[in-house]
Protein backbone atom coordinates (compact mmCIF):
# COMPACT_ATOMS: atom_id res chain seq x y z
CA UNK A 1 0.00 0.00 0.00
CA UNK A 2 2.75 2.57 0.82
CA UNK A 3 4.36 1.76 -2.52
CA UNK A 4 1.04 2.36 -4.25
CA UNK A 5 0.59 5.71 -2.47
CA UNK A 6 4.15 6.76 -3.39
CA UNK A 7 3.48 5.77 -7.00
CA UNK A 8 0.29 7.82 -7.13
CA UNK A 9 2.07 10.77 -5.54
CA UNK A 10 4.89 10.56 -8.09
CA UNK A 11 2.44 10.36 -10.97
CA UNK A 12 0.49 13.34 -9.66
CA UNK A 13 3.71 15.32 -9.24
CA UNK A 14 4.84 14.42 -12.77
CA UNK A 15 1.48 15.39 -14.22
CA UNK A 16 1.58 18.73 -12.38
CA UNK A 17 5.10 19.41 -13.66
CA UNK A 18 4.13 18.61 -17.25
CA UNK A 19 1.07 20.83 -16.93
CA UNK A 20 3.23 23.67 -15.59
CA UNK A 21 5.71 23.26 -18.46
CA UNK A 22 2.81 23.68 -20.85
CA UNK A 23 2.15 27.10 -19.33
CA UNK A 24 5.66 28.46 -19.98
CA UNK A 25 6.05 27.75 -23.70
CA UNK A 26 7.80 31.09 -24.45
CA UNK A 27 10.48 30.34 -21.85
CA UNK A 28 10.96 26.85 -23.29
CA UNK A 29 11.37 28.29 -26.79
CA UNK A 30 14.02 30.72 -25.55
CA UNK A 31 15.81 27.82 -23.83
CA UNK A 32 15.76 25.85 -27.09
CA UNK A 33 17.13 28.91 -28.90
CA UNK A 34 20.17 28.94 -26.60
CA UNK A 35 20.81 25.28 -27.40
CA UNK A 36 20.25 25.89 -31.12
CA UNK A 37 22.87 28.67 -31.17
CA UNK A 38 25.47 26.34 -29.65
CA UNK A 39 24.61 23.45 -31.97
CA UNK A 40 24.54 25.55 -35.15
CA UNK A 41 27.91 27.04 -34.26
CA UNK A 42 29.40 23.66 -33.39
CA UNK A 43 28.21 21.66 -36.40
CA UNK A 44 27.67 24.19 -39.20
CA UNK A 45 29.87 27.23 -38.59
CA UNK A 46 32.93 26.55 -36.43
CA UNK A 47 35.97 26.03 -38.60
CA UNK A 48 34.19 27.15 -41.76
CA UNK A 49 35.39 30.74 -41.62
CA UNK A 50 32.04 32.55 -41.58
CA UNK A 51 29.80 33.18 -38.60
CA UNK A 52 27.58 36.15 -39.42
CA UNK A 53 24.19 35.28 -40.85
CA UNK A 54 23.19 31.82 -39.61
CA UNK A 55 23.47 32.72 -35.93
CA UNK A 56 21.41 35.87 -36.38
CA UNK A 57 18.74 33.88 -38.21
CA UNK A 58 18.59 31.36 -35.36
CA UNK A 59 18.19 34.09 -32.73
CA UNK A 60 15.60 36.03 -34.73
CA UNK A 61 13.61 32.87 -35.47
CA UNK A 62 13.68 31.88 -31.81
CA UNK A 63 12.60 35.31 -30.61
CA UNK A 64 9.85 35.42 -33.24
CA UNK A 65 8.52 32.02 -32.19
CA UNK A 66 8.61 33.05 -28.53
CA UNK A 67 6.73 36.27 -29.36
CA UNK A 68 4.01 34.28 -31.12
CA UNK A 69 3.72 31.95 -28.12
CA UNK A 70 3.59 34.94 -25.77
CA UNK A 71 0.80 36.56 -27.76
CA UNK A 72 -1.10 33.26 -27.93
CA UNK A 73 -1.06 32.98 -24.13
CA UNK A 74 -1.67 36.67 -23.45
CA UNK A 75 -5.44 36.41 -23.13
CA UNK A 76 -5.36 33.26 -20.97
CA UNK A 77 -6.47 33.14 -17.37
CA UNK A 78 -3.82 34.28 -14.83
CA UNK A 79 -2.46 31.17 -13.15
CA UNK A 80 0.30 29.85 -10.90
CA UNK A 81 2.83 27.32 -12.18
CA UNK A 82 5.19 25.01 -10.29
CA UNK A 83 3.17 25.54 -7.14
CA UNK A 84 3.65 29.20 -6.30
CA UNK A 85 7.18 29.54 -7.70
CA UNK A 86 5.97 31.42 -10.78
CA UNK A 87 2.81 32.91 -12.22
CA UNK A 88 1.70 33.46 -15.79
CA UNK A 89 -0.53 36.49 -16.26
CA UNK A 90 -0.98 39.40 -18.70
CA UNK A 91 1.59 41.42 -16.73
CA UNK A 92 4.35 38.84 -17.21
CA UNK A 93 3.35 38.26 -20.85
CA UNK A 94 3.64 41.97 -21.63
CA UNK A 95 7.14 42.18 -20.17
CA UNK A 96 8.13 38.97 -21.96
CA UNK A 97 7.20 40.72 -25.20
CA UNK A 98 9.34 43.73 -24.21
CA UNK A 99 12.37 41.49 -23.57
CA UNK A 100 11.92 39.60 -26.84
CA UNK A 101 11.47 42.75 -28.95
CA UNK A 102 14.50 44.32 -27.27
CA UNK A 103 16.51 41.22 -28.22
CA UNK A 104 15.39 41.46 -31.85
CA UNK A 105 16.58 45.08 -32.02
CA UNK A 106 19.76 44.08 -30.17
CA UNK A 107 20.54 41.52 -32.89
CA UNK A 108 20.02 44.11 -35.63
CA UNK A 109 22.23 46.60 -33.79
CA UNK A 110 24.99 43.99 -33.50
CA UNK A 111 24.76 43.29 -37.23
CA UNK A 112 25.40 47.00 -37.89
CA UNK A 113 28.33 47.29 -35.49
CA UNK A 114 31.95 46.21 -35.91
CA UNK A 115 32.62 46.19 -32.16
CA UNK A 116 31.90 42.48 -31.72
CA UNK A 117 34.20 40.18 -33.70
CA UNK A 118 32.28 37.82 -35.96
CA UNK A 119 34.26 34.89 -34.57
CA UNK A 120 32.95 35.59 -31.04
CA UNK A 121 29.27 35.96 -31.82
CA UNK A 122 28.18 32.45 -30.89
CA UNK A 123 29.13 33.00 -27.25
CA UNK A 124 27.84 36.57 -27.45
CA UNK A 125 24.35 35.57 -28.59
CA UNK A 126 24.28 32.63 -26.19
CA UNK A 127 24.84 35.01 -23.27
CA UNK A 128 22.28 37.53 -24.54
CA UNK A 129 19.51 34.99 -25.12
CA UNK A 130 20.35 33.28 -21.82
CA UNK A 131 19.93 36.60 -20.03
CA UNK A 132 16.53 37.03 -21.72
CA UNK A 133 15.45 33.71 -20.22
CA UNK A 134 16.43 35.05 -16.80
CA UNK A 135 14.47 38.26 -17.40
CA UNK A 136 11.36 36.30 -18.34
CA UNK A 137 11.67 34.33 -15.11
CA UNK A 138 12.15 37.58 -13.16
CA UNK A 139 8.86 38.93 -14.52
CA UNK A 140 7.02 35.75 -13.48
CA UNK A 141 8.64 34.80 -10.17
CA UNK A 142 6.65 34.91 -6.93
CA UNK A 143 9.07 32.95 -4.76
CA UNK A 144 12.25 34.28 -3.19
CA UNK A 145 14.27 31.32 -4.44
CA UNK A 146 13.14 31.67 -8.06
CA UNK A 147 13.56 35.46 -7.85
CA UNK A 148 17.16 35.20 -6.69
CA UNK A 149 18.08 32.53 -9.24
CA UNK A 150 16.56 34.51 -12.11
CA UNK A 151 18.27 37.74 -11.00
CA UNK A 152 21.64 35.98 -10.85
CA UNK A 153 20.99 34.36 -14.23
CA UNK A 154 20.66 37.82 -15.75
CA UNK A 155 23.53 39.30 -13.76
CA UNK A 156 26.14 36.66 -14.61
CA UNK A 157 25.42 36.91 -18.34
CA UNK A 158 25.49 40.71 -18.15
CA UNK A 159 28.89 40.78 -16.42
CA UNK A 160 30.47 38.87 -19.30
CA UNK A 161 28.66 40.86 -22.01
CA UNK A 162 29.87 44.16 -20.53
CA UNK A 163 33.50 43.08 -20.94
CA UNK A 164 33.08 41.16 -24.16
CA UNK A 165 35.56 43.21 -26.22
CA UNK A 166 38.83 41.49 -25.41
CA UNK A 167 41.84 43.77 -25.17
CA UNK A 168 39.73 46.89 -24.64
CA UNK A 169 40.66 48.47 -21.30
CA UNK A 170 37.36 50.33 -20.91
CA UNK A 171 35.34 47.20 -21.63
CA UNK A 172 37.33 45.22 -19.06
CA UNK A 173 36.92 48.03 -16.53
CA UNK A 174 33.17 48.09 -17.18
CA UNK A 175 32.91 44.37 -16.56
CA UNK A 176 34.96 44.54 -13.36
CA UNK A 177 32.89 47.40 -11.92
CA UNK A 178 29.69 45.60 -12.87
CA UNK A 179 30.85 42.43 -11.10
CA UNK A 180 31.91 44.27 -7.93
CA UNK A 181 28.76 46.35 -7.56
CA UNK A 182 26.55 43.48 -8.71
CA UNK A 183 28.02 41.06 -6.19
CA UNK A 184 27.35 43.46 -3.33
CA UNK A 185 23.77 44.08 -4.48
CA UNK A 186 23.12 40.34 -4.77
CA UNK A 187 24.40 39.82 -1.24
CA UNK A 188 22.15 42.63 0.04
CA UNK A 189 19.14 41.16 -1.79
CA UNK A 190 19.82 37.69 -0.39
CA UNK A 191 20.26 39.11 3.11
CA UNK A 192 16.86 40.79 2.83
CA UNK A 193 15.26 37.56 1.64
CA UNK A 194 16.77 35.66 4.57
CA UNK A 195 15.13 38.11 6.99
CA UNK A 196 11.79 37.78 5.21
CA UNK A 197 12.04 34.00 5.38
CA UNK A 198 12.84 34.16 9.08
CA UNK A 199 9.82 36.40 9.71
CA UNK A 200 7.30 34.43 7.64
CA UNK A 201 8.64 30.87 7.53
CA UNK A 202 8.13 30.63 3.75
CA UNK A 203 9.86 31.70 0.55
CA UNK A 204 6.58 32.14 -1.33
CA UNK A 205 5.51 35.78 -1.61
CA UNK A 206 1.85 34.73 -1.79
CA UNK A 207 2.08 32.70 1.43
CA UNK A 208 4.28 35.34 3.10
CA UNK A 209 1.58 37.94 2.41
CA UNK A 210 -0.97 35.81 4.27
CA UNK A 211 1.39 35.37 7.24
CA UNK A 212 2.16 39.09 7.43
CA UNK A 213 -1.48 40.11 7.45
CA UNK A 214 -2.39 37.41 9.95
CA UNK A 215 0.29 38.27 12.52
CA UNK A 216 2.26 41.38 11.40
CA UNK A 217 5.45 40.10 13.11
CA UNK A 218 8.23 42.45 14.29
CA UNK A 219 7.53 45.62 12.25
CA UNK A 220 11.08 46.97 12.57
CA UNK A 221 12.62 43.70 11.38
CA UNK A 222 10.16 43.63 8.48
CA UNK A 223 11.08 47.21 7.57
CA UNK A 224 14.78 46.33 7.65
CA UNK A 225 14.22 43.31 5.41
CA UNK A 226 12.19 45.30 2.89
CA UNK A 227 14.77 48.09 2.75
CA UNK A 228 17.47 45.50 1.97
CA UNK A 229 15.37 43.94 -0.80
CA UNK A 230 14.52 47.30 -2.36
CA UNK A 231 18.22 48.28 -2.19
CA UNK A 232 19.17 45.05 -3.98
CA UNK A 233 16.57 45.59 -6.68
CA UNK A 234 17.48 49.28 -6.87
CA UNK A 235 20.88 48.28 -8.23
CA UNK A 236 19.24 46.30 -11.03
CA UNK A 237 17.25 49.32 -12.22
CA UNK A 238 20.09 51.81 -11.48
CA UNK A 239 18.08 54.12 -9.24
CA UNK A 240 19.77 56.63 -6.91
CA UNK A 241 21.71 55.96 -4.70
CA UNK A 242 22.46 52.56 -6.28
CA UNK A 243 23.36 53.94 -9.72
CA UNK A 244 27.13 54.49 -9.43
CA UNK A 245 28.02 51.60 -11.71
CA UNK A 246 25.77 52.59 -14.61
CA UNK A 247 27.58 55.47 -16.43
CA UNK A 248 30.98 53.73 -16.47
CA UNK A 249 29.54 50.33 -17.40
CA UNK A 250 27.35 51.77 -20.15
CA UNK A 251 30.27 53.75 -21.58
CA UNK A 252 32.75 50.88 -21.51
CA UNK A 253 30.47 48.10 -22.79
CA UNK A 254 30.08 47.53 -26.55
CA UNK A 255 27.42 49.94 -27.85
CA UNK A 256 24.86 47.25 -28.81
CA UNK A 257 25.25 45.79 -25.31
CA UNK A 258 24.77 49.23 -23.75
CA UNK A 259 21.57 49.70 -25.76
CA UNK A 260 20.32 46.32 -24.55
CA UNK A 261 21.28 47.04 -20.92
CA UNK A 262 19.41 50.35 -20.83
CA UNK A 263 16.10 48.68 -21.71
CA UNK A 264 15.75 44.94 -21.09
CA UNK A 265 17.29 44.43 -17.60
CA UNK A 266 15.66 47.66 -16.41
CA UNK A 267 12.25 46.47 -17.60
CA UNK A 268 12.86 43.15 -15.81
CA UNK A 269 13.80 45.02 -12.63
CA UNK A 270 10.62 47.10 -12.71
CA UNK A 271 8.49 44.04 -13.41
CA UNK A 272 10.03 42.27 -10.42
CA UNK A 273 9.83 45.31 -8.12
CA UNK A 274 6.16 45.91 -8.98
CA UNK A 275 5.21 42.27 -8.50
CA UNK A 276 7.17 42.05 -5.25
CA UNK A 277 5.46 45.10 -3.72
CA UNK A 278 1.96 44.13 -4.80
CA UNK A 279 2.17 40.39 -4.08
CA UNK A 280 3.91 40.65 -0.70
CA UNK A 281 2.47 43.84 0.76
CA UNK A 282 -1.01 44.41 -0.68
CA UNK A 283 -4.03 43.77 1.53
CA UNK A 284 -5.87 40.59 0.43
CA UNK A 285 -9.17 41.86 1.88
CA UNK A 286 -9.51 44.91 -0.39
CA UNK A 287 -10.26 43.24 -3.73
CA UNK A 288 -10.39 44.43 -6.47
CA UNK A 289 -8.41 47.49 -5.39
CA UNK A 290 -5.82 45.47 -3.39
CA UNK A 291 -3.65 48.54 -2.98
CA UNK A 292 -3.99 49.04 0.79
CA UNK A 293 -0.47 48.32 2.02
CA UNK A 294 0.89 46.69 5.11
CA UNK A 295 1.79 48.72 8.17
CA UNK A 296 1.97 52.41 8.91
CA UNK A 297 5.07 53.11 6.80
CA UNK A 298 4.41 55.69 4.08
CA UNK A 299 5.56 53.61 1.10
CA UNK A 300 4.54 56.22 -1.51
CA UNK A 301 6.77 58.77 0.24
CA UNK A 302 9.73 56.36 0.37
CA UNK A 303 9.51 55.40 -3.31
CA UNK A 304 8.70 59.01 -4.25
CA UNK A 305 11.93 60.24 -2.64
CA UNK A 306 13.86 57.62 -4.63
CA UNK A 307 12.07 58.77 -7.80
CA UNK A 308 12.83 62.45 -7.20
CA UNK A 309 16.50 61.82 -6.44
CA UNK A 310 16.93 59.48 -9.40
CA UNK A 311 15.45 61.75 -12.07
CA UNK A 312 17.22 64.83 -10.70
CA UNK A 313 20.68 63.30 -10.49
CA UNK A 314 20.25 61.58 -13.85
CA UNK A 315 19.28 64.80 -15.62
CA UNK A 316 21.96 66.95 -13.99
CA UNK A 317 24.54 64.27 -14.76
CA UNK A 318 23.54 64.31 -18.44
CA UNK A 319 23.86 68.10 -18.74
CA UNK A 320 27.66 68.12 -18.92
CA UNK A 321 28.26 64.97 -20.99
CA UNK A 322 29.89 65.09 -24.42
CA UNK A 323 30.11 61.31 -24.86
CA UNK A 324 26.79 60.11 -26.32
CA UNK A 325 26.90 56.78 -24.49
CA UNK A 326 27.39 58.50 -21.14
CA UNK A 327 24.72 61.07 -21.99
CA UNK A 328 22.20 58.33 -22.76
CA UNK A 329 23.35 56.44 -19.66
CA UNK A 330 22.47 59.37 -17.42
CA UNK A 331 19.30 59.88 -19.44
CA UNK A 332 18.32 56.27 -18.71
CA UNK A 333 18.84 56.92 -14.98
CA UNK A 334 16.51 59.93 -15.24
CA UNK A 335 13.87 57.80 -16.97
CA UNK A 336 14.11 55.30 -14.12
CA UNK A 337 13.05 58.17 -11.87
CA UNK A 338 9.95 58.83 -13.97
CA UNK A 339 8.96 55.16 -13.85
CA UNK A 340 9.47 55.19 -10.07
CA UNK A 341 6.94 58.04 -9.97
CA UNK A 342 4.37 55.54 -11.20
CA UNK A 343 5.57 52.93 -8.70
CA UNK A 344 5.14 55.47 -5.89
CA UNK A 345 1.41 55.78 -6.60
CA UNK A 346 0.97 52.11 -5.61
CA UNK A 347 -2.24 51.82 -7.63
CA UNK A 348 -3.55 49.75 -10.55
CA UNK A 349 -3.46 52.90 -12.69
CA UNK A 350 0.17 53.40 -11.69
CA UNK A 351 0.92 49.88 -12.86
CA UNK A 352 -0.70 50.73 -16.19
CA UNK A 353 1.50 53.84 -16.41
CA UNK A 354 4.62 51.68 -15.86
CA UNK A 355 3.58 49.40 -18.71
CA UNK A 356 2.93 52.25 -21.16
CA UNK A 357 6.19 53.98 -20.20
CA UNK A 358 8.27 50.83 -20.70
CA UNK A 359 6.67 50.22 -24.11
CA UNK A 360 7.55 53.79 -25.11
CA UNK A 361 11.06 53.56 -23.67
CA UNK A 362 11.76 50.34 -25.59
CA UNK A 363 11.10 52.04 -28.93
CA UNK A 364 12.58 55.49 -28.39
CA UNK A 365 15.71 54.55 -26.44
CA UNK A 366 16.74 51.59 -28.61
CA UNK A 367 15.98 53.73 -31.66
CA UNK A 368 18.33 56.43 -30.38
CA UNK A 369 21.06 53.85 -29.79
CA UNK A 370 20.64 52.48 -33.32
CA UNK A 371 21.46 55.96 -34.60
CA UNK A 372 24.45 56.23 -32.23
CA UNK A 373 25.77 52.91 -33.57
CA UNK A 374 25.28 54.03 -37.18
CA UNK A 375 27.09 57.33 -36.56
CA UNK A 376 29.90 55.49 -34.82
CA UNK A 377 30.33 53.33 -37.92
CA UNK A 378 30.50 56.52 -40.02
CA UNK A 379 32.72 58.70 -37.84
CA UNK A 380 34.47 56.18 -35.60
CA UNK A 381 33.38 58.21 -32.58
CA UNK A 382 30.59 58.60 -30.03
CA UNK A 383 31.71 62.12 -29.10
CA UNK A 384 29.01 64.77 -29.48
CA UNK A 385 31.49 67.10 -31.22
CA UNK A 386 31.66 64.64 -34.12
CA UNK A 387 27.88 64.92 -34.62
CA UNK A 388 28.19 68.45 -36.07
CA UNK A 389 26.28 68.87 -39.33
CA UNK A 390 25.50 65.21 -39.93
CA UNK A 391 22.06 66.22 -41.21
CA UNK A 392 23.87 67.10 -44.45
CA UNK A 393 25.48 63.66 -44.66
CA UNK A 394 22.66 61.36 -43.46
CA UNK A 395 19.41 63.38 -43.44
CA UNK A 396 16.96 60.50 -42.89
CA UNK A 397 19.00 59.11 -40.01
CA UNK A 398 19.15 62.52 -38.37
CA UNK A 399 15.40 63.04 -38.78
CA UNK A 400 14.84 59.73 -36.99
CA UNK A 401 17.23 60.77 -34.19
CA UNK A 402 15.43 64.08 -33.73
CA UNK A 403 12.13 62.18 -33.39
CA UNK A 404 13.65 59.91 -30.74
CA UNK A 405 15.05 62.88 -28.80
CA UNK A 406 11.68 64.61 -29.08
CA UNK A 407 9.99 61.51 -27.66
CA UNK A 408 12.57 61.04 -24.90
CA UNK A 409 11.81 64.61 -23.81
CA UNK A 410 8.13 63.68 -23.57
CA UNK A 411 6.64 66.15 -26.04
CA UNK A 412 3.35 65.47 -27.89
CA UNK A 413 2.48 63.68 -30.07
CA UNK A 414 4.95 60.89 -29.31
CA UNK A 415 5.12 57.65 -27.37
CA UNK A 416 7.29 59.38 -24.79
CA UNK A 417 4.57 61.96 -24.19
CA UNK A 418 1.98 59.21 -23.78
CA UNK A 419 4.14 57.45 -21.18
CA UNK A 420 4.74 60.64 -19.21
CA UNK A 421 1.08 61.62 -19.49
CA UNK A 422 -0.04 58.45 -17.70
CA UNK A 423 2.69 58.81 -15.07
CA UNK A 424 1.88 62.45 -14.29
CA UNK A 425 -1.88 61.91 -14.48
CA UNK A 426 -1.79 59.18 -11.84
CA UNK A 427 0.69 61.09 -9.65
CA UNK A 428 -1.62 64.12 -9.68
CA UNK A 429 -4.72 61.96 -9.15
CA UNK A 430 -3.06 60.56 -6.02
CA UNK A 431 -2.35 64.18 -4.98
CA UNK A 432 1.41 63.68 -4.76
CA UNK A 433 1.84 67.29 -5.83
CA UNK A 434 5.47 67.73 -4.77
CA UNK A 435 6.61 64.77 -6.87
CA UNK A 436 4.64 65.94 -9.91
CA UNK A 437 6.29 69.37 -9.60
CA UNK A 438 9.78 67.85 -9.40
CA UNK A 439 8.97 65.68 -12.42
CA UNK A 440 7.85 68.71 -14.42
CA UNK A 441 11.05 70.63 -13.62
CA UNK A 442 13.14 67.61 -14.61
CA UNK A 443 11.31 67.33 -17.93
CA UNK A 444 12.39 70.90 -18.71
CA UNK A 445 16.00 70.12 -17.73
CA UNK A 446 15.99 67.08 -20.03
CA UNK A 447 14.81 69.26 -22.91
CA UNK A 448 18.09 71.20 -22.71
CA UNK A 449 20.52 68.32 -23.18
CA UNK A 450 18.38 66.55 -25.78
CA UNK A 451 18.24 69.83 -27.72
CA UNK A 452 22.06 70.03 -27.54
CA UNK A 453 22.27 66.80 -29.52
CA UNK A 454 19.65 67.94 -32.06
CA UNK A 455 21.42 71.30 -32.41
CA UNK A 456 24.74 69.60 -33.20
CA UNK A 457 23.15 67.33 -35.80
CA UNK A 458 21.01 69.92 -37.57
CA UNK A 459 22.20 73.49 -36.96
CA UNK A 460 25.98 73.24 -36.87
CA UNK A 461 28.00 73.11 -40.11
CA UNK A 462 29.40 69.82 -41.34
CA UNK A 463 33.10 69.68 -40.50
CA UNK A 464 35.70 68.26 -42.84
CA UNK A 465 36.81 64.91 -41.51
CA UNK A 466 38.12 61.51 -42.47
CA UNK A 467 35.17 59.11 -42.59
CA UNK A 468 35.87 55.66 -41.16
CA UNK A 469 32.99 53.87 -42.89
CA UNK A 470 29.51 54.12 -44.34
CA UNK A 471 26.12 54.43 -42.66
CA UNK A 472 24.61 50.91 -42.66
CA UNK A 473 21.47 50.83 -44.83
CA UNK A 474 19.77 48.67 -42.22
CA UNK A 475 20.35 51.40 -39.63
CA UNK A 476 18.58 54.05 -41.69
CA UNK A 477 15.56 51.93 -42.60
CA UNK A 478 15.14 50.50 -39.10
CA UNK A 479 15.57 53.89 -37.40
CA UNK A 480 12.99 55.52 -39.69
CA UNK A 481 10.55 52.66 -39.01
CA UNK A 482 10.97 53.02 -35.24
CA UNK A 483 10.60 56.80 -35.51
CA UNK A 484 7.31 56.27 -37.35
CA UNK A 485 6.13 53.94 -34.58
CA UNK A 486 7.11 56.58 -32.01
CA UNK A 487 4.88 59.15 -33.69
CA UNK A 488 1.98 56.92 -34.77
CA UNK A 489 1.51 55.45 -31.30
CA UNK A 490 1.89 58.86 -29.70
CA UNK A 491 -1.87 59.03 -30.13
CA UNK A 492 -3.72 56.75 -27.67
CA UNK A 493 -5.16 54.24 -30.12
CA UNK A 494 -7.99 52.12 -28.75
CA UNK A 495 -6.22 48.79 -29.34
CA UNK A 496 -2.99 50.00 -27.71
CA UNK A 497 -4.94 51.32 -24.72
CA UNK A 498 -6.84 48.05 -24.42
CA UNK A 499 -3.71 45.88 -24.53
CA UNK A 500 -1.75 47.97 -22.01
CA UNK A 501 -4.70 48.20 -19.62
CA UNK A 502 -5.20 44.43 -19.71
CA UNK A 503 -1.46 43.94 -19.18
CA UNK A 504 -1.79 45.52 -15.73
CA UNK A 505 -3.54 42.34 -14.51
CA UNK A 506 -1.51 40.43 -11.89
CA UNK A 507 -2.13 37.00 -10.41
CA UNK A 508 -2.16 37.36 -6.62
CA UNK A 509 -3.26 33.86 -5.61
CA UNK A 510 -6.35 35.14 -3.81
Amino acid sequence: MPHSIDSLSFEASTAATIESLGQIVPELIVTCTVLAIVLVDLFFIRGKGKRQGPLEMVVLAGMGAALIATWAGFAGEPRAVFGTMMVVDPFSSFFDAVFLLATVLFVFSTMMSNEIAVADRSEYYTLAVGSVLGMMLMASSTDMVSIFISVEFVSLASYVMAGFVRGDRRSSEASLKYVLYGSVSSAVLLFGFSYLYGLTGTTSLIEANQVLYASNPYPLALLFALVLVIAGLGFKIACVPFHFWAPDVYEGAPTPVTAFFTVAPKAAGFALLSRFLVTLLSNPSTSPGFWTFLGSLDWPLLVGILAAGTMTLGNFGALRQTNMKRLLAYSSIAHVGFVLMAVSTLSPEGLHAIIVYMAAYLVMNLGAFLVVIAIRERTGSVDLRDYDGLANDAPMLVVAMVVFLYSLTGLPPSLGFLGKYYVFAETIRQEIWWLAAIGAVNSVIALYYYFRVAKALVFRPLRERQWTGAIPELATSLSVALAAVTLVFGVPWGAFEKVTTYSATLFLGR
